[in-house]
């Protein structure tokens, strides 16, 4: 098993709002519609369902992420195909209103695909990191142009 660790990110949130808006994922459509598309085009293709994430990528195929695991401090997120793996994204408080977000992605790859699949993951793992903040703050953006 290999471990991919993302970059540490901050969100204007507390751990427990960003948990509650993963609890139905189709709920962050917007969000995602409204992502700039050189960032769309970094993800790849994106759809959304009450319970999984679903990226189709040219190069592998499509991946289905589907959370496995919610808590206030946990964001799991398991795959199956094209290779058994889990997303991690764990939260802890970082002042009164803000978290930090730090991702890992565990992964089985066999070693001669290591040096192909590798870059992807860790890439993977970046992303998932830098998706959650966008995500928080565009809801965040969203709320308060409403106030």
């Amino acid at each position: 098993m290999s471990t991919y660790t993302g970059k540490t990110v901050t969100v204007n949130r507390r751990p427990a709002e960003i948990a509650e808006q993963f609890k139905d994922l189709s709920n962050l459509q917007g969000a995602f519609d409204n992502l700039s598309d050189d960032q769309k085009g970094r993800m790849g293709e994106i759809r959304l369902e009450p319970q999984a994430i679903i990226i189709n990528n040219p190069m592998i195929g499509e991946i289905r992420f589907t959370v496995t695991d919610l808590t206030d401090s946990l964001i799991r997120l398991a795959c199956e195909k094209p290779m058994p793996m889990s997303m991690n994204v764990a939260m802890a408080p970082a002042g009164d209103a803000a978290t930090e977000l730090s991702t890992t992605v565990d992964v089985n790859v066999p070693m001669m695909l290591k040096p192909l699949v590798g870059p992807l993951v860790q890439k993977a793992a970046d992303s998932m990191g830098y998706l959650v903040q966008t995500v928080a703050n565009a809801d965040n953006a969203d709320a308060s142009a409403m106030n």
